[in-house]
């Protein structure tokens, strides 16, 4: 109501939830980014610096597929359809 005192955070969430009332949705980019594993936040850091997945793989001694498979499940973590996205996200996030 009236004089009500409301966190940071939750007034954050209702101006983002008028703004793009599609934004709940989504998971929170820093709270989906605690979900990463500490391969996947290597892979985030990578992601960020534009490296593509076979320079990824190279970077990180690992298959091809294996880090197509990183980018793909961080994209679904992260709620993006795309490696920008997902980039975009760990930029504000402080993630890289």
């Amino acid at each position: 109501g009236a004089g009500e005192t409301v966190s940071e955070d939750a007034a954050i969430a209702e101006i983002r939830a008028l703004v793009d009332p599609d934004a709940a949705a989504r998971p929170n980019g820093r709270a989906a980014a605690s979900r990463l594993t500490a391969r996947e936040r290597d892979v985030v850091r990578l992601l960020v610096k534009g490296l593509s997945d076979k320079e990824i793989a190279a970077a990180l001694g690992i298959e091809r597929s294996t880090a197509s498979k990183h980018v793909e499940n961080i994209r679904g973590k992260l709620g993006v359809e795309s490696r920008a996205g997902a980039v975009a996200v760990a930029v504000r996030n402080d993630l890289a």
